[in-house]
């Protein structure tokens, strides 16, 4: 959906059940596609944070942790 039409945004997450979000938007990059792009993800290793932004994502943010309440 992210070529066949225009947005002003797209939030993409990494973890996705058919195709993850990085094969995604190095797909929509290579159509030539400038739509910013974050990345929302669980995924928050200082290394995985540089590979998404070395990419092309214009930002890479992550979700909350778990808490655990007593």
């Amino acid at each position: 959906m992210a070529m066949a039409y225009e947005y002003d945004l797209i939030i993409l997450n990494i973890m996705l059940p058919n195709k993850d979000g990085i094969q995604v938007l190095k797909e929509v990059r290579a159509n030539k596609h400038h739509t910013p792009v974050i990345f929302l993800t669980a995924r928050n290793s200082t290394e995985e944070k540089i590979s998404g932004l070395d990419l092309d994502v214009d930002d890479y943010r992550t979700k909350p942790q778990k808490i655990n309440w007593i």
